[in-house]
């Protein structure tokens, strides 16, 4: 009787399940072994994490933002817009359109031609190493560390989503095994990790900078974040659990299966910022006419300016990013088009803006 249930497992098994051929290749099978050594493995970090800033940061973030924001809708769009616009008879409903506040300027700019552009270049190349199966040797290369900061190299799954979104980052927390682990992870991640269209941002801002400013804001991030696991781990001393992880062979992604996630991951961003960015622009269009804006920037001028040392009008970039990151981050951008910051003043910004507390 066990012999024939067997036997029928078999072959339920054999009409259900198929397998594909694996695309690697010794090649990228040395490339897999190799990124679980400290040595090799530590290189081969540097490269993506170098490749990641000059694809993403240099060619989304300065090339395509600047056509599109500087030639498209400054060039083109922009001057068609305010001619029908001036067919309005009222100027109130001109300002909110094309105003210094409108919904042109601080959302639709912000959203289709800072934001999109690099987060599409970014969900691109996120997904290009998600599939390969590199993360996983990451997780196992950092476990080490992540031990410092009270938790193992599974964690660094979550950590590694959040740079595409910290909400499913957050939800992706109970794949480890303990509350204090689950504990650590959202608050690190809270923290100093920002999400793909909060980074996207930072990036088109950085790029107008320099390579140094941008080693010095994620440096001291990385650092504060670091530190912050440290202490979290020393308050709630407990047992590591076990780390035991699954390696899949280092491949070749399918472009079809990375661009449908991209084309998904952007639509979803779009479906769910561009409602906020709206919103978030009538309302400062409001608190400005009422002189609710110039209210608020006073109050927080002692912090703001004082304590931080940054123009008043940061007040504002404050407000927005409580309702959505990357909403308040295309004020900030705005405040350097305009030349208001220097570049100690932009770094210092930076980095308040990714240890603010998460948007909405």
């Amino acid at each position: 009787i066990s012999r024939a249930n067997d036997l029928r497992a078999e072959a339920l098994y054999a009409e259900s399940v198929y397998s594909t051929p694996v695309t690697s290749t010794p090649v990228l099978n040395r490339i897999g072994d190799l990124a679980l050594t400290p040595v090799a493995g530590s290189l081969i970090l540097f490269f993506l994490l170098a490749t990641f800033y000059f694809v993403v940061g240099k060619f989304a973030a300065g090339f395509l933002v600047d056509f599109l924001v500087k030639d498209f809708f400054d060039g083109t769009v922009g001057p068609h817009l305010k001619n029908v616009t001036a067919l309005i008879p009222s100027a109130f409903v001109r300002e909110i359109i094309v105003g210094e506040y409108g919904l042109f300027t601080m959302a639709l700019i912000p959203a289709f031609g800072l934001v999109l552009p690099v987060i599409v270049v970014f969900f691109f190349t996120f997904g290009f190493i998600e599939d390969s199966g590199y993360f996983t040797r990451l997780s196992i290369l950092l476990n080490r560390l992540f031990n410092k900061i009270g938790l193992n190299g599974k964690a660094v799954l979550p950590i590694v989503l959040g740079f595409s979104c910290v909400t499913m980052a957050t939800i992706s927390t109970r794949v480890l095994d303990s509350k204090r682990e689950r504990f650590i992870a959202i608050f690190l991640l809270s923290l100093g990790v920002p999400c793909s269209a909060k980074l996207s941002l930072i990036l088109v801002i950085l790029a107008q900078v320099s390579f140094a400013a941008f080693l010095v804001v994620f440096g001291v991030v990385f650092a504060l974040t670091l530190t912050s696991g440290f202490i979290l781990s020393r308050l709630m001393p407990a047992e590591s659990s076990h780390f035991i992880m699954e390696i899949p062979p280092i491949r070749i992604p399918s472009l079809r299966n990375v661009m449908t996630k991209t084309s998904y991951r952007s639509l979803m961003f779009l479906r769910e910022a561009l409602p906020l960015f709206i919103l978030g622009a009538l309302g400062l269009f409001l608190m400005e006419k009422i002189g609710l804006l110039v209210l608020v920037e006073d109050l927080a001028a002692p912090v703001v300016r004082g304590f931080l040392g940054l123009p008043p009008q940061f007040a504002e970039s404050l407000i927005l990013g409580f309702i959505r990151g990357e909403a308040g981050i295309a004020v900030l951008k705005k405040m350097v088009d305009a030349g208001v910051m220097d570049h100690l003043q932009l770094v210092v910004a930076m980095i308040v803006t990714i240890l603010f507390i998460p948007c909405v």
